[in-house]
């Protein structure tokens, strides 16, 4: 569970905002790597247990596709 909150920084930057947010992980050892857990606070998609760069390609999408949905109501 997570606290829907909009208006989160970017990271590691701390400028913009995001709506997608990677929000925990796990480390495979048998993998050797750690996967990660991708939410979309906009549209509410999510994927747990992803490797790095699906995470970021999540991330990347989501703020591009959901996020100026909201920001720019905002600012009206």
């Amino acid at each position: 569970q997570i606290q829907m909150v909009r208006g989160h920084k970017g990271l590691p930057s701390l400028k913009g905002e995001t709506v997608a947010l990677i929000i925990d992980f796990i480390y495979r050892e048998d993998l050797n790597a750690y996967l990660w857990t991708v939410i979309c606070q906009q549209c509410g998609e999510y994927v747990v247990g992803v490797r790095d760069t699906e995470a970021d390609s999540f991330v990347k999408s989501h703020n591009k596709i959901c996020g100026p949905v909201i920001f720019e109501k905002k600012g009206e």
